[in-house]
């Protein structure tokens, strides 16, 4: 996976990233004045802010327009007033019990909305998302959660790291003992249209093209010692790499593949 990405700064977005200390950008980040001006010099894509939310625009295409992550919409504080999630198939293949509340290390962060759902059931999580934007997106949704009072207890069981994960769990494997669980949910392959039928979905392909090193971070999951290693994939996409999972939990259009790690 790779992200070479032509992003237009507007106004208000260049304001908050200087004052939340991101400085150092990549060098196809360029300040624009207007969305408008955006599209006529031909960038696809442009970071904006209203209202204190960081949005991810589309100048050219409606259909991908204003992507952002939101723990403050209905269905997730819904789900996380209610204590919804318990008996869904990601609890159940993250090992979450009456008795055990296992700590979790989701290295493949995205929008943050699985980290938030297992935070929100009592998970200490770290997450890590290797995208500079995408990293944005997520610690403006989690800096905006953590100022309402119902969401604050769940945003201080997350940690967020804007790091590599495959350098990350090879680093120091001492450091990764504390957790019992690491998270996958590497990009679904484009077989089907009906997978990318949300729209953050086909913004990610977009943006950062095939998830091509899914096996080697698998791998690394292996080697890193951690006891449970748990694979989102769609229902029917063959498992990653040669091992086949020890447990499956299966749901209309998701699958969790679980290993237990040998290591």
């Amino acid at each position: 996976m790779s992200e070479k990405v032509k992003l237009a700064i507007l106004p208000e977005a260049d304001l908050y990233l200087k004052k939340t200390g991101c400085k150092d950008r990549p060098p196809l980040w360029e300040s624009i004045s207007t969305l408008e001006k955006a599209k006529d010099n031909g960038f696809d894509w442009a970071l904006s802010l209203e209202e204190g939310v960081l949005q991810l625009r589309s100048p050219g295409d409606k259909d991908l327009d204003r992507v952002k992550v939101d723990f403050l919409a209905g269905s997730m504080v819904y789900r996380q007033r209610h204590g919804q999630g318990k008996g869904e198939l990601l609890a159940k293949a993250i090992g979450i019990k009456k008795n055990k509340v296992p700590s979790v290390l989701d290295v493949t962060a995205g929008l943050g909305k699985d980290s938030f759902i297992l935070a929100s059931l009592g998970c200490q999580v770290t997450m890590i998302e290797r995208s500079p934007l995408i990293a944005l997106l997520l610690q403006n949704g989690l800096d905006r959660a953590a100022e309402n009072p119902e969401l604050s207890p769940v945003i201080d069981r997350i940690d967020f790291l804007n790091r590599d994960s495959i350098q990350f769990l090879n680093f120091d494997p001492q450091s990764l003992l504390k957790y019992d669980c690491i998270y996958l949910d590497p990009m679904f392959p484009e077989n089907k249209k009906s997978r990318l039928v949300k729209k953050e979905m086909r913004v990610f392909r977009k943006l950062l093209g095939e998830d091509l090193d899914s096996s080697v971070l698998l791998d690394a999951a292996f080697a890193s010692g951690i006891h449970r290693v748990v694979v989102k994939r769609h229902r029917h996409d063959k498992q990653i790499g040669d091992q086949k999972p020890e447990l499956g939990f299966i749901g209309k259009t998701t699958r969790f593949d679980v290993y237990f790690n040998k290591v």
